[in-house]
């Protein structure tokens, strides 16, 4: 008891952290279930904490990624007050045609009908990539910042911004549930069927021409479906990009700016957001680091390196 007691009056944040990290745990066990990789990602954090001064450091800075992943796993709670909402399926499929469809008239198609027709092995290999990759380049590039030890409070601000975009775009899932295109395709324009399972949707060539149930699996312990708007599939690489940006590195830039465009056309391409979800996760993303620059003061910042 005195051991924990010091702990407390040391270092709040971290006993504050653990113990969320195990009430997480035990209300997933007494729940939806616990599964390996929450307790491989929750035991790797318990354990960075606990084990030195510099690995408390990583812990800490990538605290808001496993919070992130923890709310996101707790929205499957709150599923039955789909029953009580009004999922929007027509009106983001007609707003769509109307802003960005492709023709005239009655043959008039959005970009995710055309794709859906039009449809080649280079992208699907392509676009199947970035889908895989876009979450670990996220969390790489903390994880990267973090080992480097050379930018404590822009991973300290990159985190909590990644957080809370996160969080905005959970808050609209439950306030104003959208099906993706992939649904319309499937299901029409009618009311929605919330008992509807989550697809991979054209990732399906993907798993195909690799030859793994890569996505059918990934998209099996999805915990939404009626949760396309904002796309956060978008707004990952630009949270990156903008944070990359502070480091001075042009080509890293470059980098970082073509996988941006190249997520921005997967969402559409594999039939998994419309282009007004990708355009409104780049508004949370931007609109989320306008915030943090807003609210940072000069010495919550790293110094500035000179370009590269």
């Amino acid at each position: 008891m005195t051991l924990m007691i010091r702990c407390w009056q040391e270092d709040r944040r971290s006993c504050c952290a653990v113990l969320a990290v195990l009430a997480y745990l035990l209300l997933a066990h007494f729940t939806f279930g616990n599964r390996v990789d929450q307790f491989v990602g929750c035991g790797l954090i318990l354990v960075a904490y606990a084990w030195s001064t510099r690995t408390r450091r990583l812990a800490r800075g990538m605290l808001p990624f496993l919070m992130m992943g923890m709310v996101y796993d707790c929205l499957r709670l709150l599923h039955p007050l789909l029953t009580s909402l009004s999922v929007w399926v027509a009106q983001p499929y007609r707003i769509e045609k109307a802003l960005f469809g492709l023709g005239s008239g009655s043959a008039r198609i959005t970009l995710n009908e055309f794709f859906a027709a039009h449809h080649w092995g280079a992208a699907d290999l392509a676009c199947g990539v970035a889908y895989m990759i876009y979450l670990y380049v996220a969390l790489g590039f903390a994880v990267v910042i973090a080992l480097a030890g050379r930018h404590p409070k822009l991973l300290s601000r990159y985190g909590w911004t990644f957080f809370f975009v996160n969080v905005a775009a959970f808050a609209t899932y439950c306030l104003c549930p959208t099906a993706p295109p992939w649904y319309v395709a499937s299901h029409g324009l009618g009311p929605a069927d919330i008992a509807t399972q989550p697809s991979p949707a054209a990732l399906v060539r993907f798993d195909a021409m690799v030859g793994i149930p890569y996505f059918a699996e990934f998209y099996r312990r999805s915990a939404d479906v009626f949760g396309s708007v904002p796309s956060l599939h978008c707004a990952y690489p630009l949270v990156v990009l903008l944070y990359a940006r502070e480091l001075g590195n042009r080509w890293l830039n470059a980098v970082f700016f073509g996988f941006y465009l190249l997520v921005m056309f997967s969402a559409v391409y594999l039939q998994h957001h419309y282009l007004l979800d990708a355009l409104l996760g780049t508004l949370y993303a931007g609109t989320a680091y306008a915030i943090e620059c807003a609210r940072a003061t000069p010495g919550s910042r790293d110094p500035q390196p000179a370009p590269v």
